[in-house]
């Protein structure tokens, strides 16, 4: 009977969220598309491992990470979080914390 409780509570806030994502998604697009589109293009490279993409477009964002569109590719990527969100607030701190890694793994391959 506890672990069932654990469970049932366990999948309300992965619903709750999910929903909180969801609702923020388009607003954190919107923002990253129109600011940080060398962001996006940086998470593709190093995470997604696409690093020829020539434009890259942020399109949804879910718990797991960032659904990103690449230009000429008639698929989407997946940009998953480098560690687990509990609250759709932690996405903006993951963002830079994930910028600072792609630029800095982009910028040393270069050097390679």
């Amino acid at each position: 009977f506890f672990f069932q409780k654990c469970e049932k509570a366990r999948l309300d806030m992965s619903a709750e969220l999910a929903v909180s994502v969801a609702k923020a998604s388009p607003r954190i697009c919107n923002h990253m598309n129109a600011d940080h589109a060398d962001s996006v293009l940086a998470y593709v490279h190093y995470f997604a491992n696409r690093p020829n993409a020539s434009h890259a477009m942020m399109i949804d964002v879910t718990c797991e990470g960032f659904v990103c569109s690449i230009e000429g590719s008639k698929s989407t990527v997946m940009v998953p979080f480098t560690t687990p969100i509990t609250s759709a607030k932690d996405i903006r701190k993951l963002a830079v914390s994930m910028h600072k890694e792609a630029f800095r793994e982009v910028r040393n391959s270069v050097g390679r």
